[in-house]
């Protein structure tokens, strides 16, 4: 009976092991915002486009106005954390400004989502942001640890 209960503890262990070795994976394919995932460059690209396209509906300093979401702080975290950046940034080339959808081309909406994520106080990094959503799925906006 007890060399029974080792190979079924032996069996969880193994199940665990493999359980946590797919997640260690996972995360390793996936980058965190926090880690710099867009350059300096293309968020100063990405104010200039903001400027000029959201910041009557949203403010410029992001707080929104009337309708339009907060894309700062608490509210931004709080309706993005955990989702891939290529949500966010196919959120704003689809759907904005209202009054022109699906104006903004992905470079575009690419180098505003860097822009967000920047006011947000995720840091530069090395890489440009992608502009095609399929090369942002595996991009996650996390928490920031302040």
């Amino acid at each position: 009976m007890r060399f029974k209960s080792q190979i079924a503890l032996l069996g969880i262990v193994g199940a665990l092991s493999a359980s946590l070795s797919w997640q260690t994976r996972a995360e390793e394919a996936a980058r965190l915002a926090s880690k710099g995932i867009y350059t300096a460059e293309q968020a100063g690209t990405g104010k200039a486009i903001y400027t000029a396209q959201c910041a009557a509906c949203h403010g410029g300093n992001m707080a929104g106005i009337d309708v339009a979401p907060p894309l700062k702080g608490s509210a931004f975290l709080s309706a993005w954390s955990g989702k891939s950046v290529s949500v966010l940034d196919t959120r704003i080339r689809r759907t904005m400004p209202p009054d022109k959808p699906g104006s903004l081309n992905l470079d575009q909406a690419a180098s505003v989502t860097a822009y967000i994520l920047g006011y947000n106080g995720f840091p530069a990094g090395k890489t440009p942001l992608p502009s095609r959503p399929a090369d942002q799925r595996s991009l996650i906006i996390d928490q920031l640890r302040r």
